[in-house]
């Protein structure tokens, strides 16, 4: 007998135990009937911050990730975005009820071999149809919406129905709904306050988007499906550049709730599927684009703002910034608001994490003045660990910082950067001035392609 997490969908199952959301008595219970029941309503056991797990709490991380508004105007748009997606679409309901019916025609099949006296086989035509077993006959519902072989992102609206993407459509609607009344309300500063007045410990912030949500050896497929089911993932931020820019939004909300001194981390990681090889701008259909702060983002904040972000650094031990230059209007206004950010943070940081989306030889170049105008004034009094990224690091500067900085400094890696004296002659110098536990000197190899200039984890 064919059992009930056999015949159902896990996306059906975990509707169901979303409405016993806070029944901690029968999640419980559900949780010790099988393993597929325990995996789909064990995050439904606990969904609010006990006062006594309250106290734990230091971390918090903050999916920004947003739905794109030409998907949500057009279904036409929308099924082209799913076309250009690298993941698969499929409709449980359709695909289930294929999979049953090509089980009773393997069925029906073996007992027309087995008995071929009592069962000629004749029936097998009746109960399947037309239709020859999936051996024989490919099944579309099993397939990606884009064939390998095809040569255009031509829409076809009847395959589209069979995966089960207009009623997805319609759920994205529902989605880019919700996060637009979020984006015209209070909602965003009303959550952050709330967080901060009931988690007394929260001092580290992470700013990402869905994609770090990607659990152990997970496929981005695999991670979509199970975050999304079958609809559209939301636009990552590695690739969005829209407005308004979520970044600095978020740390206009954090820096009017916080409490002055309360955060002491903030950074951006990297993601599982973070990659440059072989990369190709297909906006939302690359998932291995980093994740980049843009800089003209940050400019235009620090020019708007005049307090910059009022008391949110005067204690910032940690930060990991990565830094998109792309299109950036006025390098001398880049490095003023770099500038002048980084300086509220030189009597507190110890851990300095900055990388620059610069993956090619010529654009490192062009951002020569960066470190010097930038780094070569600051003096940050407790720097245990500079990390820089897509960098390119004047000699005579470089060692001058890392002098001012000796009596503290023990780590310090230099990956993807494009450095202006020998490696070997750098580590020599570096042994001699400094009293460093641990040193990368990393140079880009095949720049554009194989570098990696993300934000590397503690």
């Amino acid at each position: 007998m064919t059992s009930i997490t056999e015949t159902l969908p896990p996306e059906l199952l975990s509707r169901v135990f979303f409405f016993l959301s806070g029944d901690q008595q029968h999640i419980a219970a559900s949780r010790l009937v099988c393993h597929t029941f325990k995996e789909l309503s064990s995050p439904f056991l606990i969904t609010r911050a006990h006062p006594y797990f309250r106290r734990y709490v230091s971390e918090l991380i903050w999916d920004a990730s947003v739905s794109d508004k030409s998907e949500y105007d057009s279904l036409e748009e929308y099924v082209l975005s799913c076309q250009l997606a690298p993941r698969r679409f499929r409709d449980s309901k359709r695909r289930d009820a294929e999979q049953r019916r090509l089980a009773q025609c393997k069925r029906l099949e073996e007992l027309s071999c087995d008995d071929a006296d009592r069962w000629t086989g004749a029936p097998l035509a009746g109960v399947c149809g037309d239709r020859l077993p999936a051996a024989i006959t490919p099944n579309p519902l099993h397939s990606d919406i884009v064939d390998e072989d095809d040569e255009g992102p031509d829409i076809d609206m009847d395959r589209a129905e069979r995966l089960g993407l207009i009623d997805a459509y319609q759920i994205y609607r529902e989605r880019w709904r919700s996060q637009k009344q979020i984006e015209d309300s209070a909602l965003m500063k009303t959550t952050l306050a709330h967080a901060f007045a009931k988690l007394p410990k929260l001092q580290r912030l992470t700013f990402a988007d869905y994609r770090v949500l990607a659990t152990g050896d997970e496929s981005f497929d695999d991670c979509c499906r199970r975050l999304f089911g079958n609809v559209l993932q939301p636009l990552s931020l590695g690739i969005d550049f829209g407005n308004p820019a979520p970044f600095p939004e978020f740390l206009r909300a954090v820096a009017s709730v916080a409490p002055e001194g309360r955060i002491q981390s903030l950074s951006i990681p990297r993601h599982p599927f973070e990659t440059r090889q072989g990369m190709q701008y297909y906006g939302n259909s690359n998932p291995r684009y980093p994740i980049y702060v843009r800089g003209e983002h940050l400019v235009n904040y620090m020019q708007e703002t005049p307090n910059g972000f009022g008391g949110l650094f005067t204690n910032l031990r940690v930060l990991r910034l990565p830094i998109s230059t792309y299109e950036l209007s006025s390098h001398a206004n880049f490095i003023i608001s770099m500038k002048g950010m980084l300086s509220q943070m030189t009597s507190t940081l110890t851990h300095l994490t900055v990388s620059i989306d610069a993956p090619e030889f010529d654009e490192m170049y062009d951002h020569k003045c960066f470190f010097d105008d930038m780094l070569g004034a600051l003096h940050f009094i407790s720097l245990q660990l500079l990390d820089l990224r897509g960098w390119y690091l004047p000699c005579y500067p470089l060692k001058m910082f890392l002098a001012v900085h000796a009596s503290t400094l023990r780590e310090v890696r230099f990956l993807n950067c494009l450095l202006s004296t020998d490696s070997l002659d750098m580590g020599d110098w570096g042994a001699k001035h400094l009293r460093l536990t641990g040193i990368e000197l990393a140079p880009p190899v095949n720049p554009g392609f194989d570098a990696i200039p993300g934000v590397e984890e503690e």
